[in-house]
């Protein structure tokens, strides 16, 4: 099978994730018949109506737009069976239970296509377990397909294999995921919770352990976990919040109950405070409180010395906050581990144990470095992967500094390193390739022709791609080509934002492009594409000084603006200057302001409320002019004795 075309697909399991990825496909203009039991009273498909409808509630929105609900039809397994003849792909996401999942394999089997993939949502099932359900003339057409919740925005979807499974199969599947869904697909091995999840469940569970250890509160790990080490600003304990409580404790126990002989197999297990909360139901966001809840307007979390909750206020230390602000992974590693500050351990210590588990579990459950480092990224929203933090951190010296800790009984495992990570190497991640030990080679990026269509594929450390013949640059923008007759205009503002400086860019790409350019395609070459408008940037640049008030008597700051007003008449009658310039316009409603040819103003009026006098100055030219204007009208002033000092005012 080398071209998959999918005109109509099915999703069995009409479920929070089911619904979800039948929302997904439908945005991609699939029509999807969404199935699940029929129900028990009324309408046999009222389950999954209620779950379509779910669809327009659910927050973030699974559906790009309501109009492809319409693309969305509603099945029940004992009456729309048939309508499986006429689907290219059908995805399981029923409960994970084997027998569930067995007994719905052999209901569909006498109704779908000879030519359909089936596969299973399943995220902690074998998926060649699960294979020997179906036919042996099906199995070919059979693999695991895992979506990440939810799927209209994690990239990331991984496809097993099973020991039956047509290459083909998987080659159309993949180059259909990538190039209909938009999806960064990896290759995972059938282990329990594949790549993503059972890197990222065993970094939640080593800071949960390491928090309890350096006896840290949750919101502060929270502030140590997020954006400031390359995490999502969910974090920890407000990303298991939104997961749901009880969703995490199920994905736990299930890698404690099909991982026995994880070397790590004593810390999966769920905490007895997380254990309480669930009983007590509170389950997170989902029920308006887990680890964190509203009190009003305040945000409380849970204090486990307290056993009570309190506002969050979580906080970096001042040392780790400036450790952190070092931009070389090097130096600011060595700092981490060097330091007595709890919270510098606490993150020596996540890295620390995070890398180990990579390193011991990538031969069985990746097929190399890169594919772990991207299902992170994708899976869970990491900057980088686990190999690519280590890498440029210096990879030796990491090596050693763990090696070293697990002699001193410092890590979550005392499994050994595996000898190839101790090697002479600097690296996993090379110009040839990334390293995979099952292979004991170094495993260029996929050959599929799919990817060749990717001129800028996410970059693994120590990547680099062609970035074209630049045609000009700007503080704004970046005009270029890759040696065709497309303009590729990128901005290179800060986030990217819409400034002057990049609209004055745009409007000169726009007319490079019309005199040598077929095209102009607006492209970033980095996220996001763009933070929006840089309003102040986009105005007008001014200098502008404060309102200063010199002291005028109420009796008299009338009569004093009356002549300050005759004086600058006069001058624009007889054709005078002010501040060296020719007055352009005079406006005299309640007192006068006096703007010179060059936009420089400045303003004279009577406080209406003080014993005072108004003065403002303001120049577009430069700050000098506008301490000229404030020199100028200042010196009309001084000729009046009755006004008096300043409350504040510029120097000249």
């Amino acid at each position: 099978m080398n071209r998959l075309h999918i005109k109509k697909a099915a999703v069995l399991g009409a479920g929070v994730m089911g619904a979800q990825i039948a929302a997904h496909l439908a945005n991609a203009g699939v029509p999807v018949v969404l199935f699940d039991l029929p129900a028990k009273e009324g309408d046999k498909n009222g389950i999954v109506r209620k779950a379509i409808d779910g669809l327009k509630k659910l927050e973030p929105a699974p559906l790009a737009n309501k109009a492809a609900l319409k693309l969305i039809s509603a099945a029940n397994y004992d009456e729309h069976l048939a309508e499986l003849a006429g689907c290219e792909l059908i995805i399981e996401a029923i409960a994970e239970r084997m027998d569930w999942k067995n007994d719905l394999y052999g209901k569909i089997v006498p109704h779908i296509s000879a030519n359909a993939i089936i596969a299973s949502n399943t995220s902690g099932l074998s998926i060649d377990a699960l294979s020997q359900a179906l036919p042996a003339d099906v199995r070919p057409r059979f693999c695991g397909i895992h979506f990440f919740n939810p799927p209209r925005y994690m990239r990331l979807v991984e496809i097993i294999a099973t020991r039956t499974t047509d290459a083909g199969t998987l080659d159309a599947l993949e180059t259909w995921l990538t190039s209909r869904l938009g999806k960064g697909v990896i290759r995972a091995l059938d282990t329990p919770n594949f790549v993503a999840n059972r890197i990222g469940v065993l970094s939640i569970l080593a800071v949960m352990h390491h928090t309890q250890r350096f006896e840290l509160g949750f919101d502060v790990v929270d502030a140590l976990t997020g954006p400031k080490i390359g995490r999502p600003k969910s974090a920890t304990y407000r990303t298991a919040d939104v997961v749901g409580l009880d969703t995490l404790a199920h994905v736990v126990r299930n890698m404690h109950g099909t991982l026995p002989d994880d070397p790590w197999h004593a810390h999966f297990k769920v905490p007895a405070w997380l254990e309480q909360l669930i009983a007590q139901g509170a389950l997170g966001q989902k029920t308006k409180g887990g680890i964190y809840r509203k009190v009003g307007k305040e945000v409380h979390v849970l204090d486990l010395g307290l056993q009570d909750f309190r506002p969050s206020s979580g906080e970096l230390s001042a040392e780790v906050a400036g450790i952190l602000k070092d931009r070389n992974p090097a130096s600011r590693f060595a700092a981490l581990r060097a330091s007595k500050d709890p919270q510098a351990k606490f993150l020596w210590a996540i890295f620390r144990d995070v890398f180990h588990y990579a390193a011991v579990q990538l031969e069985s459950i990746a097929d190399n470095a890169r594919d772990l480092d991207l299902a992170m990224r994708w899976g869970f929203g990491w900057t980088q992967g686990p190999f690519e933090i280590w890498q440029s951190a210096g990879w030796a010296d990491i090596a050693r500094a763990i090696a070293a800790d697990i002699a001193a009984g410092e890590t979550m495992s005392d499994t050994p390193l595996p000898a190839w990570v101790l090697e002479d190497r600097e690296g996993v991640h090379t110009p040839q390739g990334s390293w995979s030990p099952r292979r004991k080679a170094y495993v260029p990026r996929s050959a599929l022709p799919v990817y060749q269509r990717q001129y800028f594929p996410d970059a693994i450390y120590t990547e680099a791609f062609d970035q074209g013949t630049t045609i000009f640059e700007t503080d704004g923008v970046r005009l270029w080509h890759q040696g065709d007759d497309i303009a590729i205009l990128s901005f290179t503002s800060k986030m990217n934002t819409i400034g002057a400086s990049v609209l004055e860019g745009v409007n000169r790409a726009i007319d490079e492009a019309e005199r040598n350019w077929k095209a102009l395609v607006i492209w970033q070459t980095r996220e996001p594409f763009s933070a929006g408008a840089d309003l102040k940037d986009a105005l007008p640049k001014t200098w502008s000084s404060p309102t200063m008030s010199p002291h005028c008597a109420d009796e008299t700051k009338y009569g004093i603006v009356t002549q300050v007003v005759k004086h600058f008449e006069d001058v624009k009658a007889k054709g005078g200057k002010v501040a060296g310039q020719p007055i352009r316009d005079l406006v005299t409603v309640n007192g006068v302001r006096v703007t010179c040819e060059d936009g420089s103003w400045g303003l004279v009026r009577a406080s209406s409320n003080k014993p005072e006098l108004v003065v403002v100055v303001e120049s577009p030219v430069s700050e000098k002019r506008m301490r000229d204007m404030f020199e100028a009208m200042d010196s009309v002033l001084r000729t009046h004795p009755e006004v008096g000092e300043y409350n504040q005012k510029i120097a000249v």
